[in-house]
């Protein structure tokens, strides 16, 4: 007969696909420098305001400098939308200056990061590296993603947050799926970014 397994030596064959090692790594790396090299590549081209950056771009700039003479306004042009997401782009905008890529890249950032932290959640989701390599893969050379992310808009800022949001949470249950205690980071975590997506644009609310 086989020897019995104490339910307190059992392990969960969950955990065991949690665990990281060269592959995963190696994973993470390759997606994320895929989305990095194809979103900062040229990333000043066109040099001049496209579409809606005639907006954020300026608000950002008047963020960051307050100035007229730079930045063609008086004052903030979209008190319709929340604040976060032009004090975001103004941050680039201070770091590198007023021009395409200053305002650029921000939002180039954040698609970055966007890639790396879907990844994170395919892998806790699916329990997969080459399952969160494909799905992160795609959003790298996704069009819509490539695009919000080389230009001064908010709804980069929105989803980014919007999926980390996710990703805390599925953190949260995760780990604290047998704890009694009421002090839960991730689940703070979860609260922050979902009210970052918020604060960077109204429709982060959904």
């Amino acid at each position: 007969m086989l020897p019995q397994v104490s339910r307190s030596h059992r392990v969960d064959p969950g955990r065991l696909s949690d665990a990281w090692g060269s592959r995963e790594v190696a994973a993470l790396v390759l997606v994320t420098g895929l989305a990095a090299l194809l979103r900062f590549a040229r990333l000043s081209d066109p040099p001049s305001l496209v579409f809606d950056e005639t907006y954020y771009a300026r608000d950002a700039c008047w963020f960051a400098y307050a100035s007229r003479a730079l930045c063609g306004i008086g004052s903030e042009q979209t008190m319709v939308h929340p604040p976060l997401g032009k004090q975001l782009i103004a941050a680039g905008i201070r770091a590198f200056g007023y021009d395409s890529f200053g305002w650029r890249f921000s939002a180039a950032v954040a698609g970055v990061l966007m890639v790396a932290l879907l990844f994170l959640l395919a892998r806790r989701l699916l329990r997969s590296t080459s399952a969160a390599t494909l799905a992160a893969g795609l959003l790298a050379v996704d069009w819509l993603g490539f695009v919000q992310s080389r230009i001064a808009m908010l709804d980069i800022f929105a989803a980014l947050f919007g999926l980390g949001a996710v990703l805390f949470t599925v953190l949260d249950r995760d780990t604290g799926r047998h704890r009694g205690r009421l002090w839960r980071p991730w689940r703070l975590a979860a609260g922050i970014a979902a009210g970052a997506a918020l604060a960077s644009k109204w429709s982060g609310a959904f």
